[in-house]
């Protein structure tokens, strides 16, 4: 089954039929402009993570600087590709950073702005000089998003471009079957 097809049966899957034609058209706009934005690069990084690849994961903040004694320090991301490069070169060759962006709460994962490095962290330039020794994996947290987010503020305030962004449930609506595994409500 090519690429397409995969996509047309994912896009059905959690949409219907009956959505998925339109939510594919936009999905395919998207792609087609950050393909004429995005370089791509040649070399055989580029090429698709696959069973024989070793991934690290971690957060942006879990390998510190032993010069990072305060906030002027070295930052995380940077001290994690010196780490990474000096010590795991030719044994991991992939990277997956939990979320780096902006949040408000849930480790990373309530998203405030996604264009953003989380400046606790770095910056895309320590993003992009990690990509020049390792593949990278992002994670989009797409399902859930600070209340910070612009995003959300902008459908809060009626904006109708934001209105498909978020689920709304009826003041009916039955949440007993809903699981949240959280230690408090």
């Amino acid at each position: 089954m090519d690429d397409e097809m995969k996509m047309k049966k994912l896009i059905s899957g959690i949409y219907g039929d009956d959505e998925s034609t339109g939510i594919e058209k936009k999905i395919n706009r998207i792609i087609e402009k950050y393909k004429k934005i995005l370089p791509r690069d040649t070399d055989t990084k580029s090429e698709k993570i696959t069973e024989k690849d070793a991934m690290l994961i971690t957060y942006g903040d879990q390998i510190r600087s032993s010069d990072n004694t305060d906030k002027k320090g070295v930052p995380p991301l940077k001290a994690l590709g010196e780490f990474t490069e000096k010590h795991l070169s030719g044994v991991v060759s992939s990277i997956h950073i939990l979320p780096f962006y902006p949040y408000t709460s849930d480790d990373g994962f309530s998203v405030i702005d996604y264009r953003e490095v989380n400046p606790d962290l770095g910056n895309w330039d320590n993003v992009k000089n990690l990509s020049y020794k390792f593949k990278l994996m992002f994670d989009a947290v797409i399902n859930h998003i600070s209340s910070r987010s612009g995003w959300f503020e902008r459908f809060l305030a009626g904006d109708k471009r934001y209105e498909s962004y978020f689920i709304t449930p009826g003041l009916d609506f039955d949440f007993s079957h809903v699981v949240r595994p959280r230690t408090s409500s």
